[in-house]
């Protein structure tokens, strides 16, 4: 949010307790300044499950599937950002692609391969989120899906959608919280669900 305000001081940060406000620029009589919600420690809030009411999961319309084109070059980058990231950390993340090549895990299409989507409203836009089928992916436990997060600001279309994450589930975790599985290749029976990452 902008706000005008009476000043004559330098550039400065504030940090008032529920809010992060950077002042951009001063001129002698006015000091533009832009403000984001935050929570007390000044770091960004995030929606929540609870927060966020999801339309059921869907086939894909011509709008969704315009937003997810606008950022597919960003979803194939992240995909093969995260498979590296994790092949030197933890490589049962990605095992189940642990045979493809980056070429061969990303050729996908968002009209063939957007299967179901799902979106809710928050007060700075639509969150949505999206299950895209992996072709080349086709084993024992059938084919082959990652689960991606986009957000569509308000009030300009899709041409300021932005990629926000994939999905990277660290599960069944033990006695001492940590995980004992690793999944980014999600089946077609796993939901589509909220995430946070």
């Amino acid at each position: 949010m902008r706000k005008a305000i009476p000043d004559h001081s330098t550039t400065a940060l504030l940090y008032p307790s529920d809010r992060s406000c950077l002042l951009v620029f001063v001129v002698p009589t006015l000091c533009l300044w832009y403000c984001s919600r935050t929570s007390p420690n000044n770091t960004p809030i995030m929606a929540s499950p609870e927060q966020v009411e999801l339309n059921q999961p869907h086939a894909p319309g011509p709008n969704a599937i315009e937003a997810f084109n606008t950022v597919l070059r960003a979803i194939k980058s992240e995909i093969v950002r995260s498979r590296h990231h994790w092949d030197k950390h933890e490589p049962k993340m990605w095992s189940r692609i642990a045979h493809l090549s980056d070429h061969e895990l990303t050729h996908f299409t968002i009209e063939k391969d957007l299967v179901v989507v799902r979106s809710g409203a928050t007060s700075y836009g639509n969150i949505i989120f999206g299950k895209i089928r992996i072709p080349a992916v086709n084993d024992d436990e059938g084919e082959g899906f990652i689960h991606v997060r986009i957000h569509d600001p308000p009030n300009h279309g899709t041409g300021d959608v932005k990629f926000h994450s994939i999905l990277t589930v660290e599960g069944n975790r033990n006695a001492e919280g940590h995980p004992t599985t690793w999944r980014a290749i999600q089946t077609r029976d796993a939901p589509l669900e909220f995430f946070n990452e």
